[in-house]
This record gives structure tokens, C-alpha cells and sequence, in this order.
């Protein structure tokens, strides 16, 4: 039987060399914050040749850190992180990636001999019994990411996986939360998988939890097949001067009415208390400072000081005359694709969007909060302006954005939202392509890779924020 290095030398060598084990794209930290931050270490389950950690930065920053410790190298995971504790070499991999270590992990939560690790099932629901449910008898699983080599990282870590019982066999999508500095996100995204109908949510299966602390480290909800509806407005964008110009942008108000008539049925049916409680003055300064930490972090690309203070001083004008609606419980982080439109036709037909087959289910819910509706309209409408510059398109900007405008009047009115004036929902615009240069401006300071194309994509959000670079030395 092999030896593995012990717990205290282990958790020793992590403290030490943290910046070199950080996944700096998805914790969004510096290394340099990571050298000089103390770290504290609980243990939550160390069962060699696995061991599961919570490294804990800050009162509210922790990061859940799985590991599977191994002499030799897993040809199917690659090379792993080499390390070297007293003389002696280890290589570790993610054990959520590896079945036989994954499947172990389960199987021990689900029976309470995985330490603080506790494996919690849905009472009710389609998984709700546990013949129907495989968690609750594990016998054999397949696990694989469900991103490929070339794309964009996910927030989280997302794995697709085949569980089999003796009973049942299901796909599945297993997301492990970090859990940053929200740690509550994964139980916000349980709790709206509990709460809301299979067709608007994916249903859930089972979520690994913390006992001690109640943090969501991990949960496996159903996968569903489907076109993310992202792609769906890509292709058609793409065809804008190919197709007659009418016929495209009477085939983006169908997909919008479509998304945005299930987007208010999601709505209509968060509970009130699934928010944060907070008054309308506390969600706008809420929003307000979100966007001057945004303004600092892209300071270094000389942003004009004057436009973005007006646009502040327009949101707050807009708040406080009651042009927002809200606040209410909202998606917090909506992007087109996030929502996967189950059988969707192709091509998009010109008819009415509510009559069309398929229904449209979102993914991604750990993001919700109390908040103005019209933040979550402002990041679809900034993602139709991101799609339209990567294509070479953005003339067509404001042809698409009155598209999506007109089906959001259309199909908000069973919300009783009445959308009369554009300019609110402009400003907000402008804050999230703010929001989106600050972020491709954190990945350019981590030094990540494709930092030519980040820095296109930060003069572009930039200028869609009306925050156009000031002169130097008589040159942009």
C-alpha cells in the first residue's frame, strides 16, 4: 500500500506555494495577493489518496480545493501539478475528473464517512425517490469536462457525467462551486432548483455540502440537450449581409419574444423572500459602487472621468424617479447563453414566438439577487453589441437593439412592466460594458493567455461605455 505525505506536511506545502496551485482565471485574484494574504486551512475530509480542503483568505473569501494525490501520473489526466514534500515527488489531479476517485467521494458522503462532506438528495421532484434517483445507490459513473480544449473557462468547474445505479441511469451536469466571495452562490442555485418548475431550471439530483459551514461545494443537476440561444442569435447575425436585412431581424424578434416570454415566467415565479431583502436606495448604491470598482480596475486604459460620472449621475436620476423596475428578485449575471432553447427550429421561422415548439430552460442561476430588472436586460443587449463587433457588424447595433427593445415591451407585460422610455436601459448598457472591460482587464493582470484579443475586447466595452480613452501626447 503506498504512502502518501502527511496531512500536516501537505496542508504546510500548500500555504507556502498557493500562488503556484491558484487557479488565478476562475478565483480572479493576483498572485501577489495570494503570497502576501495569510491562508487558513480547514480540513474537510483527508481520505489518501484524497484529500479536500477549504482555504479561507478572508472573513468572506474561500476557496474549495480538491485534491487527489498520486506517485504516478493518470495517463487520461495528463501530467498533473508535480510537487515534492520531503525529498519525495506527488502529482495532483482534480479527483472530480477521475470516476473511480469520484465515485468514492460520493459514495462516502452519501453514507456520512467523508468527514465534514455530506451528500444531500431532493425530497421531491423527479429524483426525489431513491429508486429514480442513481446518487442514492451509486454504482458506476463516466465524468468528463463538459467544456472543450479552446473554450472560455467557466466561472466554475463543470463536468458532465453518467451515473448508473442498479434502478436508473442518468446524464447529468455536476458543477463544483469555488466558493469565492460569495460563498452562498451554490445554495442560491440549489434553492432555485428546488423551488421553480423542471421547465424553467434544470431538475436536481443531489449537492455535496459542508455540514459544518452549509457551503454548496458541489451539485449535480440533469443535462439537458438543447441550442443555447447565444449560438442560435450568432448564426444569424452572421448571415446579416448575406439574408435580406428584414428577414434577420424579423427572426431576432422571435428568438428574443421566445427568450424573454420564459424569462418572465421565471420572474413571475421567484418567491419574494429568494431576493435580498434590500430597499430600492440600498440596491442602487448597490449597483453604483459595483460600477466605480469597475471604473478602478480599468484605470490603467485611461478611461474619461466626466462620461462615467454622468452616466452614474443618469442611473441614480433614473432609480429615484422609478424607472427601474424593482427591486425584485432577478438573475444577476444574464447572458444569452445561459439559455438553451430545448428542439429548437432551425432556421428560426417568422411566427409567433410563443407558438414556437421547444421551451427554453436557464442554466446558471448562482448569480440571483435583489435587483432592477433592467440590469438583466442590460447584459443581453450588451452581449448583441459584443456578438455584432466580433463579427464586423456593429452598424447594425441599433437595428438589433430596437428588435430586442420592442420584444422586451412585447413580452414583459405579464409582469406588468411597461417599458415607455429607452434611455434608462441604456445607461445600465453602458455599466455592463464597464463590467465587462473591468473583467477582461483582470484576466490581461493575471497574465492569461490570448491578451492581444482581451485587450481588443477592453477598448471595445470601453467605448460602449461611452468611456473612450483620453488622449496622450495627442494620440489615443
Amino acid at each position: 500500500m503506498p504512502s502518501y505525505p502527511p496531512l500536516a506536511e501537505l496542508t504546510r506545502y500548500i500555504k507556502e506555494h498557493l500562488h503556484v496551485l491558484a487557479d488565478y482565471r476562475r478565483w480572479r485574484l493576483k498572485p501577489a495577493v495570494l503570497r502576501s494574504t495569510p491562508v487558513r486551512i480547514d480540513i474537510l475530509w483527508h481520505q489518501p489518496p484524497q484529500s479536500h480542503l477549504l482555504l479561507k483568505l478572508a472573513e468572506d473569501l474561500c476557496f474549495y480545493l480538491p485534491l487527489l494525490i498520486q506517485r504516478d501520473k493518470i495517463d487520461e489526466l495528463g501530467a498533473g501539478t508535480e510537487i515534492e514534500i520531503n525529498g519525495r515527488v506527488w502529482r495532483l489531479y482534480d479527483p472530480y475528473r477521475h470516476p473511480p476517485a469520484l465515485r468514492a467521494l460520493l459514495t462516502a458522503a452519501r453514507h456520512g464517512n467523508a468527514g465534514r462532506l455530506n451528500l444531500e438528495l431532493p425530497r421531491m421532484g423527479r429524483f426525489g425517490s431513491p429508486g429514480r434517483n442513481p446518487l442514492a445507490n451509486l454504482r458506476r459513473l463516466d465524468v468528463e469536462p463538459l467544456a472543450g480544449e479552446g473554450d472560455e473557462p467557466s466561472t466554475n468547474y463543470i463536468y458532465r457525467v453518467r451515473l448508473e445505479s442498479d434502478t436508473n441511469r442518468v446524464a447529468a451536469v455536476l458543477k463544483r462551486y469555488l466558493p469565492r466571495e460569495r460563498p452562498e452562490s451554490g445554495k442560491r442555485e440549489w434553492e432555485l432548483a428546488t423551488t421553480l418548475a423542471s421547465e424553467l431550471v434544470p431538475r436536481p439530483l443531489g449537492r455535496l455540502i459542508d455540514g459544518r459551514g452549509e457551503l454548496t461545494l458541489a451539485a449535480c443537476y440533469e443535462f439537458v440537450e438543447g441550442r443555447e440561444v447565444g449560438e442560435l442569435i450568432w448564426r444569424l447575425l452572421e448571415r446579416l449581409t448575406v439574408d435580406p436585412f428584414n428577414s434577420i431581424t424579423a427572426r431576432l424578434r422571435v428568438i428574443f419574444g421566445k427568450t424573454l416570454h420564459t424569462l418572465a415566467a421565471f420572474y413571475e415565479r421567484l418567491p419574494d423572500h429568494l431576493g435580498d431583502g434590500l430597499g430600492g436606495e440600498a440596491v442602487l448604491e448597490r449597483l453604483l459602487a459595483k460600477a466605480r470598482r469597475d471604473f478602478e480596475t480599468v484605470k490603467r486604459h485611461r478611461p474619461a472621468d466626466a462620461p462615467f460620472q454622468r452616466t452614474l449621475d443618469k442611473v441614480r436620476g433614473y432609480a429615484e424617479a422609478g424607472a427601474y423596475h424593482g427591486p425584485r428578485p432577478i438573475h444577476g449575471d444574464l447572458m444569452w447563453r445561459q439559455l438553451l432553447w430545448r428542439k429548437a427550429p432551425w432556421p428560426i421561422p417568422v411566427r409567433d414566438p410563443v407558438e414556437l415548439p421547444g421551451r427554453l430552460t436557464l442554466l446558471d442561476t448562482e448569480s440571483r439577487r435583489g435587483g432592477f430588472l433592467e440590469e438583466d436586460l442590460a447584459g443581453l443587449a450588451a452581449a448583441n453589441n459584443f456578438m455584432l463587433a466580433q463579427q464586423g457588424h456593429y452598424d447594425y447595433a441599433p437595428s438589433v437593439f430596437a428588435a430586442f427593445w420592442h420584444a422586451c415591451a412585447e413580452q414583459l407585460q405579464a409582469l406588468e412592466v411597461e417599458l415607455s422610455d429607452v434611455k434608462p436601459l441604456l445607461s445600465l448598457v453602458r455599466l455592463r460594458h464597464l463590467h465587462d472591460a473591468a473583467y477582461y482587464t483582470l484576466a490581461q493582470n493575471r497574465r492569461l493567455v490570448r491578451s492581444e484579443q482581451y485587450e481588443g475586447f477592453v477598448r471595445f466595452s470601453l467605448r460602449m461605455a461611452g468611456l473612450t480613452p483620453k488622449e496622450r501626447d495627442g494620440r489615443r
